[in-house]
């Protein structure tokens, strides 16, 4: 995953909505949906509902990113 989609993922995770991801990427909800569907399809999940428990229950690792990266 890139830095980009981590990021997306740690924002699924707080509970954001599609809306909220993108204000807090600064792009176009579309954008955000477009991030989102890209991490369901590499991890293999059908929804991010499920992505985010399975990240919760750490059965999905994220690994630490540099924080010059993670402000992509």
């Amino acid at each position: 995953m890139t830095a980009k989609e981590i990021r997306v993922l740690r924002l699924v995770c707080d509970g954001l909505e599609y809306s909220e991801i993108a204000q807090a990427l600064g792009t176009a909800e579309r954008t955000a949906q477009y991030h989102i569907y890209s991490i369901l399809s590499k991890a293999g999940y059908a929804n991010k509902t499920r992505l985010a428990i399975a990240v919760t229950n750490k059965k999905f690792i994220i690994r630490n990113i540099p924080e010059e990266l993670d402000t992509l």
